[in-house]
């Protein structure tokens, strides 16, 4: 057991957390909603929700507030685990919640790139104040890409990866938005793997085994999305893959943005993936759902009860796949979709 770790009380939390989310007999009620009005009603009988909604009118509800609701809560919680730790631990799952830094951080860069006004931009924010390593207050002041890269380069808490940014123009963003998400999401996942080298050996393996399990499932969405919608280069395609597959590595990968057809490909992914057919669906929408799906019954075979990171991150990947179906629900009763439709595109509920 880890010095580092109270294991006993963030099992204790965790466990507590889970069962402030919707209790399963709930979902039935959630479905049989016939508009937003029951569909908050049903929500505000889960504490975590009724927080998030309180004072909130349903016809109010959107799906960018409910994202950013969410993602507000997934902190939080992050916060709160992330508590129990210190050392090494602390800075793995610091990391951790530099995804929702990511994600804020393009939301500055595309406003300022365009023009846009950053007045409402902080309602938006997701990203952790705690531990953030950016100074959000100065970068939503830059009048034009110059200022952002300059501010980036001086309130980043010395991050190496924000000076790589640092000399981007105007005409950079517009051209490489999609570029600069794809090496975010990169360098969020290696500096992952680089502070689990600094965890436990037993850690370190649980870490490795869940990430690449996600990692796999990532790549082949992306290479297939990129071969049959972008058209993009497989010389491209293998350059954003993300490293640190369970089973499939790089020249797994190679092999898979080089096949002649998505045929082709989505016949080796499923020989790399074995059981798990992600490719069997009736539509392409649906493959992220698939993913999902296997990767969420993945998480749920992790024991609870184990003192290990690996608890903590069947937890936090665990809460973005309900929330996603959250949305999805509250969507699909908003917008009068039959149920039958709707449970195609839900996770938890197949």
């Amino acid at each position: 057991m880890s010095r580092y770790v109270a294991y006993d009380a963030v099992n204790t939390k965790i466990k507590s957390m889970m069962s402030k989310l919707l209790i399963e007999e709930n979902w039935n009620r959630v479905l049989e909603c016939k508009n937003v009005e029951q569909l908050v009603s049903v929500l505000k009988d889960s504490p975590e929700f009724e927080t998030i909604l309180r004072g909130v009118e349903p016809h109010q509800i959107h799906r960018d507030d409910l994202e950013t609701a969410f993602g507000r809560l997934r902190v939080d919680e992050m916060e709160r685990i992330i508590h129990y730790f210190s050392g090494p631990y602390k800075a793995f799952l610091q990391t951790l919640l530099f995804e929702f830094e990511l994600i804020d951080l393009i939301l500055v860069i595309r406003k300022v790139s365009q023009h846009e006004s950053m007045d409402d931009v902080r309602k938006h924010f997701v990203h952790s104040e705690k531990f953030s390593e950016l100074a959000f207050d100065k970068l939503i002041a830059s009048s034009n890409i110059a200022d952002l890269t300059a501010n980036l380069a001086a309130n980043s808490k010395g991050s190496s990866f924000y000076e790589k940014l640092r000399n981007l123009s105007n005409e950079d963003i517009i051209k490489r938005e999609f570029h600069i998400e794809m090496e975010l999401q990169m360098y969020l996942y290696s500096n992952l793997f680089k502070r689990a080298k600094n965890l436990s050996y037993a850690d370190r393996i649980e870490v490795e085994d869940i990430l690449g399990f996600k990692i796999d499932f990532e790549n082949v969405q992306w290479i297939y999305r990129g071969m049959k919608y972008y058209n993009i280069s497989p010389q491209e395609i293998l350059i954003y893959c993300l490293p640190g597959g369970k089973r499939i590595n790089y020249q797994g990968l190679k092999k898979l943005c080089y096949t002649k057809s998505t045929e082709e490909m989505k016949s080796l992914a499923h020989k790399y993936l074995r059981k798990y057919d992600v490719f069997d669906v009736s539509e392409d929408s649906e493959i992220g759902i698939n993913m999902d799906r296997y990767f969420l019954k993945y998480l749920s075979k992790i024991d609870r009860n184990k003192k290990s990171i690996g608890t903590v991150l069947a937890y936090y990947y665990t809460n973005e796949i309900i929330f996603k179906d959250f949305i999805i629900m509250t969507e699909g009763i908003k917008y009068k979709v039959p149920v039958e439709i709707l449970e195609k595109y839900l996770t938890r509920i197949a």
